[in-house]
C-alpha cells in the first residue's frame, strides 16, 4: 500500500498550487478582454485563444518531459536497478491487475454504467 504521510503532502501542494493560480484566474481573464479592440463584445475570444495555446504548448512539453512507465523505452534516465524498485512499487499499489487494451466493447459497456454517467 501507499504510505499516506508521503501521499498527504502531494495531494495538499497539489491542491494548494491550484487554489494559488485561480485567485489570479479574473485577473488573468480581464486584462486578456482587453486586447481586443471592442473588449465587451469579443474579449471572451482572447480568453480562449490565450490559454488554448498554453494547453497546446504544455502537452506537447510534456509528450517530451513525461514517463509512461519504468518497462517504456523512453525510460533512458532510469538503470535497471530503479526500474525494477519502480515496478515493484506499481505493483504493490495497483497488485498484478494490468490494465486491458481498450476497445469499442468496452467503451459501450462503461458507456452503460450509471456510475460513469453520475461522475
Amino acid at each position: 500500500m501507499t504510505n499516506p504521510a508521503r501521499v498527504r503532502p502531494r495531494i495538499a501542494l497539489f491542491y494548494s498550487t491550484s487554489a494559488f493560480i485561480s485567485s489570479f484566474a479574473n485577473i488573468v481573464a480581464y486584462g486578456l478582454t482587453q486586447i481586443a479592440d471592442n473588449p465587451e463584445r469579443d474579449g471572451w475570444r482572447w480568453i480562449f485563444i490565450v490559454q488554448g495555446c498554453i494547453t497546446c504548448a504544455l502537452s506537447i512539453a510534456a509528450w517530451f518531459i513525461v514517463v509512461d512507465f519504468p518497462e517504456s523505452k523512453r525510460n533512458k534516465f532510469l538503470n535497471t536497478e530503479e526500474k525494477q524498485i519502480l515496478i515493484n512499487r506499481l505493483v504493490s499499489e495497483r497488485g498484478e491487475a494490468e490494465g486491458e487494451k481498450v476497445t469499442t466493447a468496452i467503451i459501450i459497456e462503461v458507456m452503460k454504467l450509471w456510475h460513469a454517467w453520475t461522475m
